[in-house]
């Protein structure tokens, strides 16, 4: 998710660490700076090769094994730092060991993909039952945080900690409601699913992108899931799975490979854009094939590497027509 829904979730529960009434706000330091830690791996870049900052986002610094590493030096820093004077290392430590492993469980309920179990693994973890930025889930648990620092109080830490709970479960329950909305309608095209995913809209667990594969075609829709109304379809469209050419110099193969890879295989050429080779699992509303990034073959230039291209500015239409799904309406 969001560094600063890490940065909440980590102080929310670091401060159930928090023995004194005095020791509630450095230990929320603790948590937050600990929780939002892992996000630093953003630096890792070259400028030469552009998957291989995609290919680090996400990787070592969010598994768990790298996370008692990290919370040392963290709360290293923070001792160093004066922490000290309120807290002990001891519950600095714990606090940012527990906000840095919550970092990365966090991550993997999202729709992205993370390298949790690394490095036992290369397989990237995407459980989706929540959204990368989601408003419903941060905001409450900040009042609740503010609350229990204010207060001084492990009732509203608990509290926090029971509705983060309840949230991903709430999210498990819509993801499943939407996956055999899914596989109904599938059955109604006389489709036989092959893979599929089912990862919720932008903002909210009521309106999911479904996509699917039946021969050599992706099939994308979006499925509202509400008690008010039930479950409504908005049909998408469909694109070719995309087929790597023969030949490319080998730079642009290896980059092509890992790309599909972190897309999980759900390539094609973008609708809009035959030259751009596009992840299809996520677009601006969720029935659209249009893709928010991919990567631009260059065979012409040999030596050098794929392009990486976004789209993801979000119109103010999309937004409009993204709330009228939420709503359930047509």
């Amino acid at each position: 998710m969001d560094p600063f829904t890490h940065g909440i979730l980590g102080a929310t529960v670091g401060t159930f660490n928090a023995r004194q009434r005095g020791a509630f706000g450095a230990v929320a330091v603790c948590g937050a700076l600990a929780g939002m830690a892992p996000d630093l791996d953003v630096l890792i870049h070259n400028v030469h090769d552009p998957m291989f900052g995609l290919a680090y986002h996400r990787h070592f610094t969010h598994s768990l094994v790298f996370a008692p590493l990290g919370a040392l030096v963290v709360s290293g820093a923070l001792w160093l730092a004066g922490i000290r004077r309120w807290i002990g290392f001891a519950t600095a430590y714990m606090a940012c060991l527990i906000a840095m492993l919550l970092h990365g469980v966090l991550d993997a309920m999202t729709n992205y993909g993370t390298h949790l179990f690394w490095p036992f693994t290369d397989r990237r973890e995407s459980w989706n039952i929540i959204s990368i930025i989601d408003p419903l889930f941060t905001l409450p648990l900040l009042a609740l945080l503010i609350l229990a620092i204010t207060k001084k109080s492990r009732r509203y830490v608990v509290a926090g900690m029971l509705f983060a709970l309840l949230y991903w479960s709430a999210g498990y329950y819509q993801r499943e409601q939407a996956t055999d909305a899914m596989r109904n309608l599938a059955a109604e095209r006389n489709h036989v699913i092959e893979r599929y995913e089912v990862k919720p809209s932008f903002a909210n667990l009521f309106v999911w992108r479904t996509h699917y594969q039946f021969k050599d075609r992706m099939y994308v829709d979006a499925i509202h899931v509400s008690p008010w109304r039930g479950t409504v379809v908005y049909a998408g469209g469909d694109v070719p799975i995309y087929q790597s050419p023969a030949a490319l110099p080998p730079i642009q193969q290896r980059d092509l490979d890992y790309f599909t890879f972190f897309s999980d295989g759900w390539v094609a050429q973008s609708p809009a854009d035959s030259d751009l080779i596009a992840d299809m699992r996520f677009a601006m509303l969720p029935n659209r094939i249009a893709p928010l990034w991919g990567i631009r073959l260059r065979p012409e230039i040999p030596e050098s590497h794929v392009l990486f291209e976004r789209n993801s500015r979000r119109k103010l239409g999309d937004i409009a027509i993204l709330w009228q799904m939420i709503m359930g309406r047509p």
